[in-house]
């Protein structure tokens, strides 16, 4: 983002030279080291000379550093969120991030990347308020769904629900909405970019939820429309997108196609999956659609110890190290896998992300409790 402003100011005889400087700074950003990036940036801007001293190049360097900062947060966020130093690093860049982007709220540098990063970095640290009010001026797809969220947050009114639904979409004279696909709010990679930065737990929760509703009310649309001869029968689809109701689940966490040949079955889920988070989703799914939403006893022409080893070894590599060893729960012949998951969880480095004294009164298995007390 620097590299815009500074080649059109620079000479011919020393833009290979900023080039290099500006793509080291890069190098550096992306490996994390932010004690390294800002003694080489100052380097940068004194290597520079009279073009170091352009006020458009000095903000840009100036937002390029809380980017940087930005990035390093994200990257620690999940492992490190408890930490005393931390917090108080966190304390310091929110008020960093506040002051820079309410003094350049019209500046270009507050578009893309860098409002990427701010957005989530306020939605992580819940400043729902920040998002909502102290934004007026700046135009960012990242903004607008962070607005959404915060909105939804801060309210308990069916309304947001309404204005969620209705926001990409143009309402008709007979009272019907049509899709405006020009105010999609994200493209597909912008909300994957988002994704990965958010961390805070009731947006996770809300998005899960969320997607959910509107994957059930896309798969419902049509035959909802043949029962009810449109949405003009009474029922308001709003009410079931304004979420985070439990019943949702039953209705919609088994939809994606676990119940469907051949997906629901042993050999599909062991040989197909091999993305951790994606394969620990087609297992849940799997058990909840056999079992009637957990209902019944899961069958065993479906789960078996087999399966339950790959979930083990799913949540292992996604971090959650105490969820693994209580799958041993589970099985049918847990003994011979105590010592390996009790070992595995000892060996951990640092905090799993799923604290392990959360899940001790999960432990109905004595022997699995002594081996993760010991």
């Amino acid at each position: 983002m620097i590299g815009d402003v500074i080649s059109a100011a620079a000479s011919q005889g020393n833009f290979e030279h900023i080039n290099f400087m500006l793509g080291k700074l890069e190098q550096l950003a992306v490996i994390g080291d932010g004690a390294q990036w800002r003694t080489f940036c100052n380097d940068c801007v004194k290597e520079m000379g009279p073009l170091g001293k352009i006020q458009e190049i000095q903000v840009r360097f100036a937002f390029d550093a809380v980017r940087v900062q930005l990035e390093c947060w994200h990257a620690r966020f999940s492992r490190v969120s408890n930490n005393a130093q931390f917090v108080h690093v966190t304390q310091t860049l929110n008020s960093t991030v506040k002051a820079l982007i309410q003094s350049s709220m019209t500046s270009p540098v507050t578009m893309g990347k860098m409002m990427l990063h701010t957005v989530t970095f306020f939605i992580n640290t819940s400043e729902w308020d920040f998002l909502l009010r102290s934004f007026v001026k700046v135009k960012s797809p990242f903004l607008d769904a962070a607005k959404m969220i915060a909105a939804y947050m801060t309210s308990t009114d069916p309304a947001v629900a309404r204005q969620i639904v209705e926001g990409p979409c143009k309402r008709r004279n007979d009272g019907s909405l049509v899709r405006e696909q020009t105010k999609q709010l994200l493209t597909r990679t912008q909300f994957l970019d988002m994704l990965r930065l958010i961390k805070e737990y009731r947006t996770i929760s809300f998005l899960i939820s969320f997607l959910s509703k509107m994957f059930g009310a896309a798969g419902n649309m049509a035959k909802m429309r043949k029962e009810s001869d449109g949405l003009s029968s009474g029922h308001d689809i709003n009410k079931d997108i304004f979420v985070e109701h439990p019943d949702y689940w039953q209705s919609n966490f088994e939809k994606k196609g676990s119940d469907d040949e051949p997906s629901f079955n042993l050999p599909f889920l062991i040989e197909s999956c091999d993305k951790f988070a994606d394969a620990l989703v087609l297992y849940m799914e799997a058990c909840v659609a056999c079992s009637d939403s957990l209902m019944r006893p899961l069958p065993d022409n479906v789960v078996d110890d087999v399966m339950w080893l790959k979930v083990q070894r799913c949540l292992r590599m996604s971090g959650a190290e105490t969820l693994s060893a209580l799958i041993c729960q589970l099985m049918r012949n847990p003994n011979e896998r105590y010592v390996p998951t009790a070992s595995s969880l000892m060996e951990t480095h640092g905090d799993t992300l799923d604290a392990c004294t959360a899940y001790f009164p999960l432990i109905s298995d004595i022997n699995l409790a002594e081996f993760m007390s010991g």
